[in-house]
């Protein structure tokens, strides 16, 4: 298993767990999302570690009216060749958090979504600059995204 801080497979290696690890992708996407289908329930998204990628399936299942949100932005992306990002979950965005210096390149200034559902008008999301967790993120607003892959 690499250690925390490796670069490799497109990103930083930041979270080693039971199943698995976690890479975070080098930067975030460019410009800043929507998390989409705001007043839209999504039924079944988890704010686990592990559950990312399965969130951002459902959201991109659930919400097929705006292409441009923060889920189908990472499940396009193609970083270094690999093409299976995702969105990650509350607690894997918190990790990324908890990493943020050995992963680097974070804008200490702004918002970042996670795949995690609040309720049908809110998702989690979490502010880089004091690492406060919010469920209170409005769909309808624009925040950054850094997509992560499975180990």
């Amino acid at each position: 298993m690499p250690s925390i801080g490796d670069k490799l497979s497109g990103g930083t290696f930041f979270y080693s767990g039971a199943t698995g690890g976690l890479i975070a992708a080098n930067n975030d996407l460019p410009g800043s999302y929507y998390w989409g289908c705001y007043k839209t329930g999504i039924t079944g998204t988890s704010t686990d570690v592990g559950t990312g990628q399965a969130n951002t399936n459902l959201i991109i299942t659930g919400c097929t009216t705006n292409v441009s949100i923060a889920a189908n932005m990472c499940n396009n992306a193609v970083i270094d060749g690999y093409s299976d990002w995702y969105l990650p979950s509350k607690d894997e965005l918190n990790y990324m958090y908890q990493q943020k210096s050995v992963i680097g390149d974070f804008s200490s200034i702004d918002n970042y979504w996670s795949s995690s559902q609040y309720t049908p008008e809110c998702a989690w999301m979490q502010y880089f600059g004091s690492g406060v967790q919010s469920e209170k993120g409005d769909k309808d607003q624009l925040y950054k995204v850094r997509p992560i892959r499975t180990y």
